[in-house]
């Protein structure tokens, strides 16, 4: 990803995004710790697997509407649009 600053904003361009079926995904939530790279995979040790269905127990990983949706749709890796990184503009 190359960066440009100006302002004191962060520009981006060749910007990837994550998607799970049709939600948009923060990549700074899938971005793995040890490297910075996002990890847009389906992977049961993956940060999108612990999102939505690594914090329940066994049994209700099958009734969980957010597990369910987790197992029922794909992700995808898309080009994102050139501009202001997320989380640049917060509401007071």
């Amino acid at each position: 990803m190359t960066r440009m600053w100006i302002c004191g904003c962060v520009l981006l361009r060749s910007y990837s995004v994550c998607f799970l079926g049709d939600r948009l995904l923060a990549r700074y939530k899938i971005e793995s710790n040890e490297t910075g790279e996002m990890e847009c995979n389906k992977h049961d040790s993956g940060p999108i697997y612990t999102m939505y269905c690594g914090q329940l127990d066994v049994e209700d990983r099958e009734l969980d509407p957010d597990c369910r949706y987790f197992r029922d749709h794909n992700v995808s890796l898309r080009a994102g649009i050139p501009g202001l990184a997320s989380g640049m503009f917060f509401s007071k």
